[in-house]
């Protein structure tokens, strides 16, 4: 019945921050309400309510999609929403500074949109810097009319590899980014503890993959619950990061170019000084012979692509306790 699948709806975390509105000829129930239905109707009903149901629930689907455009000149939230067109829920126009600040301990946004239009390179990444410090899980999208060189390419990249540069397809590819950064980036608190602490405050963390979309979305929901992270691109600027940096978790992914994670891995533990540290092994094959090499290798667990970010924060709070436990201490 409804209640099943709300249950079903509500324990599924693809479903979880789905609107639920419910009607019903039954009497208001209270289990119902803890589930995070965001309205009750107790039939008859008539359209006028109905209208308003469907208003509520477009509202909360909207909410959670809110996108905030840190507007200079180049491009504005009026065109943010002509792009995205009728699927566009809450996109607002902000600018740097102090309203800025504001806008992000309003609400919880999914993107920022940061126009470097009028904006020196320096300005575009404090305000970076600024989204990044009020929710490290809001997706960053840079759009810009001037084209940029390497090592300011590269500096941007530190914050989202989604750079955009106006030309004739930029539209396009902005839709495209948006879209992808609404579907793949954990909402905020989808994976938080019901106190509403962070599960990993404090512990640190390096996300080894070599596709920088993975990276980013990964490091999100791990910055959500209070991590701290670095990243690699592949297996030989891990080891070199391992080397100068403790860290209580390594995520790997198993297929990399130059040095895969299978070789990393046993690189790590034929180091005494890295070999206790946890690996968790990514990898887009589900064969239990795959997992079993993975395992040989010597990753202590490993988890299945495309990622489960609820899956993901419960494993790195697993092994970064059991990190805790069988470090000696200093």
């Amino acid at each position: 019945d409804g209640a099943q699948v709300l249950h079903h709806v509500k324990t599924q975390p693809e479903l979880a921050a789905t609107p639920v509105y419910v009607v019903s000829g039954r009497d208001r129930d209270a289990a119902l309400l803890r589930q995070g239905i965001i309205g009750y109707l107790q039939k008859p009903v008539d359209d006028r309510q109905i209208a308003q149901a469907e208003a509520a629930v477009l509202s909360a689907k909207a909410a959670g999609n809110a996108i905030l455009v840190v507007e200079s000149g180049g491009i504005s939230a009026e065109d943010v929403r002509r792009i995205i067109g009728a699927d566009a829920g809450c996109v607002r126009k902000t600018a740097a500074g102090a309203a800025l600040a504001a806008a992000l301990h309003e609400q919880a946004w999914r993107l920022a949109v940061i126009d470097l239009d009028a904006h020196p390179l320096e300005d575009g990444l404090s305000i970076a810097q600024t989204i990044r410090a009020a929710n490290a899980g809001i997706g960053l999208v840079f759009f810009g009319e001037r084209p940029l060189n390497d090592e300011d390419e590269a500096r941007l990249r530190q914050y989202s590899d989604s750079i955009i540069i106006k030309a004739p397809m930029a539209e396009r590819r902005l839709l495209e980014n948006i879209e992808r950064f609404l579907k793949e980036v954990p909402q905020a608190g989808a994976a938080g503890p019901p106190g509403g602490g962070k599960r990993l405050e404090g512990k640190r963390i390096l996300v080894v993959d070599d596709d920088s979309r993975n990276l980013f979305v990964i490091t999100a929901a791990l910055e959500q619950q209070g991590a701290k992270v670095k990243n690699a691109v592949n297996g030989r600027r891990a080891l070199e990061l391992l080397a100068k940096n403790p860290v209580d978790l390594v995520i790997m992914d198993i297929m990399m170019p130059e040095m895969d994670g299978y070789q990393t891995i046993a690189r790590l533990r034929a180091d005494p000084a890295l070999a206790a540290i946890p690996v968790l092994a990514l990898t887009a094959k589900a064969l239990p012979d795959d997992r079993e090499k993975t395992l040989a290798a010597g990753a202590d667990d490993y988890l299945s692509k495309p990622v489960d970010y609820d899956v993901l924060i419960n494993m790195a709070v697993l092994w970064c306790g059991r990190r805790s436990i069988v470090q000696p201490s200093p």
